[in-house]
């Protein structure tokens, strides 16, 4: 058996009437939250939003799905492609015609994504369910600018004060260590300390152990 590939084509029905879901092109979430911001009359938890890549070969988000809840209809903006569904979960771009037909057994074991988007220059493109973002999930905090060139050092911390003395606290201290610390100091003369040998002395020394 030889698998044929899907493909669209226009469709000589134009359909007209509101969406039951929209597809947003542009990177910014801004655009896609505008979007959806021009359904006063859904409930924004019912929305969710699902990510395209710019390419196959480019991960990076080039566009949104957005579905407006389960049985939810809406109108599309000028920015906006309204999208139909094809099969439940299945969605292709308004106009587009998908060949060959296909029954529901035949969609079910292709289609295996909850979610499923058949888009005419990426190809088929499906979302696990745990890939639906929420409206508050593309809200995040304005990125922290340094206000100067990274390739410039950071100015860290202040140093701490130049240290100048040190106070022992030795209250309560056990001491007693130190009763006999000054016995011997002073017993000898200083002179037995000093005292040199001279080179003759040296050599005598060394002969004598030499002879030993």
């Amino acid at each position: 058996m030889h698998p044929i590939p899907l493909r669209l084509r226009p469709s000589s029905a134009p359909v007209l009437g509101p969406a039951s879901a929209v597809l947003v092109p542009g990177h910014d979430p801004r655009i896609w939250l505008a979007e959806a911001a021009a359904w006063p009359d859904l409930a924004s938890r019912d929305v969710r939003f699902f990510v395209l890549p710019v390419s196959l070969s480019d991960p990076r988000p080039g566009g949104a799905l957005i579905l407006p809840g389960s049985g939810q209809t809406v109108s599309a903006s000028a920015r906006a492609v309204p999208c139909d569904p094809v099969f439940p979960g299945v969605w292709t771009l308004r106009g587009a015609e998908l060949l060959p037909a296909l029954t529901k057994e035949e969609a079910a074991r292709l289609f295996v994504f909850p979610t499923t988007l058949i888009h005419p220059a990426l190809g088929l493109i499906g979302w696990e369910l745990q890939d639906a973002l929420a409206p508050h999930q593309l809200f995040s905090l304005p990125r922290q600018t340094r206000g100067a060139s990274w390739e410039m050092a950071v100015t860290g911390p202040p140093s701490q004060p130049r240290l100048t003395s040190i106070h022992l606290n030795l209250e309560n201290a056990d001491l007693s260590f130190l009763e006999e610390a000054g016995s011997g100091i002073g017993d000898k003369s200083h002179r037995d300390f000093t005292t040199t040998q001279t080179a003759g002395d040296k050599l005598l020394n060394a002969m004598g152990d030499a002879a030993a």
